[in-house]
């Protein structure tokens, strides 16, 4: 009974977490959507309370639920106060509840997209806890990760320093692997089941997101009718590493990239800084999630300076002022992980790629995997098992809306999506080591932080376009 309850506890912890710091740092802009405002308060309170824990240990604290707990005590206090203080914020919270079902667009279309949408979430819930990880990523990169700090309670644990032990990629970042620490400490004991709840509840966060964003510009029924279309998707409902069921990092790295990537095109198309704000949190939290993130930040700056050079009605000096939070705040509040990972040992094998590799004569020895390569990417494009109905309708839409989709602010999307895959190509190529192929299998997963990028663009366009209008 008393770890059920600060399981629960815990759960509770991280949704206020985040809307405390929702309501600080961007006032009432999330409270006007139920949908949003969950999806805020979830990630970004996951993202806070793991950070905030990370500091703690990296001062010389003990990660454990006592800790999380006292951490997370100051924003249960003000979200109390501040609820007690102006009772106008819980009447909103009942205006925007019944504001959100009278909007309802009743209809069988709408019912009938309802449903796939809670089919899915159903399924990677039932998933996740049916299913303990089992999966050789999830238990050698996070899940032994995850064990260490809950029974070291300290991010200097002996295994992550010791290269005669065997710690596969022991300076991937910590979100995930504390997050699970969490809810160990909080059972009291490794569920590898129990512990796998907080990916079912990204994808829930994520879908919510999805939504909202989409009802920036659409109706309910053009939104339901594109969420659904992603929330069906075999790379998240079947067993595929990565999937929100699995206990990968690779999902959460796709919640975080995504509000990041779409809260840069809102700051592109209307100029509001709590956008470019949101976006910068959440790219904190990408790279605090899976290495990757550090890439898929560089791959942003890039197209936010594209975007300054062909932007012309505003100074260059307040571009870059602006654009430069995007690009120094991470910088400031991941310097305590930056300084933590350079002094973990690295084994051999994650010695994955250095800047010495970039020479004609290592590049040239590589490309007798170009078609190898190939091959696989057309086959995860193609093969129905996998999403190949989004990618056709993706490559069809740019077609039709060829003078749209290349224009900001639309093209930033685009422009995310191919550098995002031919980043992915071009690492394939040039990965020193012998196991290169392993990650034609993992294509599926290495690609899934796109597929909401292409769906809202599909879903812009059409809306754009009017080619369902019939529907919705």
């Amino acid at each position: 009974m008393v770890s059920l309850f600060k399981y629960c506890y815990l759960i509770v912890a991280i949704f206020v977490c985040g809307d405390v710091v929702n309501s600080i740092c961007f006032k009432d802009k999330s409270k006007s959507s139920l949908p949003l405002r969950f999806s805020i308060a979830y990630g970004l309170g996951t993202g806070t309370l793991g950070l905030l824990i990370f500091y703690l240990s990296y001062l010389g604290g003990t990660i454990n639920f006592k800790n999380a707990f006292f951490l997370s005590l100051p924003f249960i206090a003000y979200f109390i106060y501040s609820t007690i203080k102006d009772s106008k914020d819980f009447q909103m919270s009942i205006v925007i509840i019944k504001s959100f079902k009278d909007t309802f667009r009743k209809g069988m279309l709408d019912y009938f997209f309802l449903v796939l949408i809670i089919v899915s979430i159903s399924i990677i819930i039932f998933r996740a806890l049916y299913l303990p990880k089992h999966m050789a990523d999830d238990r050698a990169q996070w899940g032994i990760k995850a064990k260490i700090l809950y029974h070291e309670g300290t991010i200097y644990a002996d295994d992550f320093f010791d290269p005669s032990r065997v710690m596969y990629h022991a300076r991937y970042p910590f979100l995930v692997p504390l997050l699970e620490s969490f809810f160990y400490g909080a059972l009291g004991e490794m569920n590898d089941s129990l512990v796998k709840i907080p990916f079912p509840l990204f994808f829930i966060a994520l879908v919510l997101f999805f939504y909202a964003s989409q009802r920036r510009f659409s109706n309910n029924r053009h939104a339901l009718m594109f969420t659904s279309m992603m929330s069906v998707l075999p790379i998240f409902i079947r067993d595929i590493r990565g999937n929100p069921a699995s206990g990968y990092a690779d999902f959460p790295l796709t919640f975080y990239y995504t509000i990041s990537a779409f809260s840069l095109l809102f700051w592109i198309e209307d100029h509001k800084r709590e956008d470019l704000l949101m976006a910068t949190i959440c790219i904190i939290f990408s790279i605090f999630t899976k290495r990757e993130g550090v890439l898929l930040w560089a791959i942003a700056i890039f197209g936010l300076l594209l975007y300054f050079l062909l932007k012309q009605n505003e100074t260059l000096s307040k571009k870059v002022l602006l654009g430069g939070i995007f690009i120094v705040v991470p910088l400031i509040f991941l310097l305590p992980w930056f300084h933590f990972s350079s002094t973990v040992n690295r084994g051999p094998w994650e010695k994955d790629f250095q800047l010495s590799y970039l020479t004609y004569e290592y590049i040239h020895s590589h490309l007798y995997r170009v078609p190898v390569i190939m091959k696989a990417f057309l086959e995860m494009l193609f093969t129905p098992h996998y999403f190949n109905v989004i990618w056709i309708l993706f490559f069809i839409t740019i077609a039709f809306s060829f003078k749209d989709s290349f224009c900001f602010p639309q093209a930033f999307l685009l422009l995310l999506v191919i550098l995002n895959i031919a980043s992915l190509l071009f690492a394939i190529v040039v990965y020193p080591w012998f196991w290169w192929g392993n990650f034609l299998h993992d294509m599926p997963r290495l690609l899934m932080i796109n597929v909401p990028l292409m769906i809202y663009a599909l879903s812009f366009q059409f809306h754009r376009g009017k080619f369902l209008k019939p529907f919705v």
